[in-house]
């Protein structure tokens, strides 16, 4: 087994193992409660990691539901896809242009870190799956509370999607549900203006 570290490899070639360490350094793991917090802690070890980068983790999920399932979780602790928030429903709620700035910045955020976890998750897709890449054999999902096991977002990264139970791939993982979203599904919503979901 294998514990994550400052070390970790990267999504980028072009980002130093001294740029990771800074970012990394500056998110403060203690606050968060969740068994991921204990993971990014160093106080429990993940059977494998995938890529990381400064504002990312990745690693095997304990339960694997396809061959390959990978979990994208970003550093600092964010409970879920419920507790994203858009700049349109905070900007509602304001008239002063440097809250209405702040929030089209939070807005702007989040839709960035979910594009990050999308494309971190991709890059997963292709190194450890890349015929279920190239045929599209995939999803990238999340589950909506009260249908989550850790409150601390994260991003189910799956394939090859053909090869895993019906139960899992047209129940568990079903896109479009009360409880499992794609981070397509997120992006959309926070560009309307709404939560991180519906």
């Amino acid at each position: 087994t294998t514990t994550p570290t400052k070390e970790a490899p990267t999504m980028s070639a072009s980002t130093t193992s001294e740029t990771i360490k800074s970012e990394v350094n500056s998110v403060d793991y203690s606050t968060n409660p969740t068994v991921f917090g204990k993971i990014l802690r160093n106080e429990i070890p993940v059977t494998k990691m995938y890529l990381s980068t400064p504002a990312l983790f990745s690693f095997a999920d304990i339960y694997p539901r396809a061959t390959l399932h990978a979990l994208v979780i970003p550093r600092r602790f964010i409970p879920s896809v419920l507790s994203l928030t858009s700049s349109s429903s905070a900007a509602a709620t304001t008239k002063t242009k440097t809250k209405t700035n702040d929030s089209d910045s939070i807005k702007s955020s989040n839709i960035e870190l979910i594009q990050s976890m999308h494309n971190l998750g991709l890059e997963i897709i292709k190194q450890e799956q890349p015929i279920a890449f190239s045929k599209g054999d995939y999803k990238l999902v999340f589950h909506v509370p009260p249908f989550i096991s850790v409150g601390h977002l994260h991003l189910h990264v799956l394939a090859p999607v053909s090869e895993m139970s019906w139960w899992n791939r047209e129940v568990k993982y079903r896109i479009g549900s009360w409880w499992c979203v794609s981070d397509d599904m997120v992006m959309e919503a926070l560009r309307k203006g709404r939560r991180g979901v519906w």
